[in-house]
């Protein structure tokens, strides 16, 4: 899924999380990937919704806190871009 995240393949990494939130809706990559791809298109006030959600479930998610704080950081911020960072 970070693969194609990474390759902006959106539609790819939207089926990828959205089979990853049937399987378990307790898994940190799905949200991860769709605060990704929300961060990817620009949302990133989706984005930061999304990605908190793994962090909530898993608090060590390096991938998922960048991301947050790179929301934030986009979203001028950047005090809470910092917790993240």
């Amino acid at each position: 899924g970070q693969a194609f995240l990474r390759a902006k393949k959106f539609k790819e990494v939207e089926h990828i999380a959205s089979q990853i939130l049937q399987i378990s809706a307790q898994s940190p990559e799905s949200y991860f990937l769709q605060g990704g791809i929300a961060y990817g298109n620009g949302d990133y006030r989706k984005g930061i919704i999304s990605l908190e959600k793994a962090i909530a479930i898993n608090p060590d998610h390096d991938l998922a806190l960048f991301y947050t704080g790179m929301c934030y950081f986009k979203l001028n911020q950047f005090e809470k871009s910092i917790v993240y960072l």
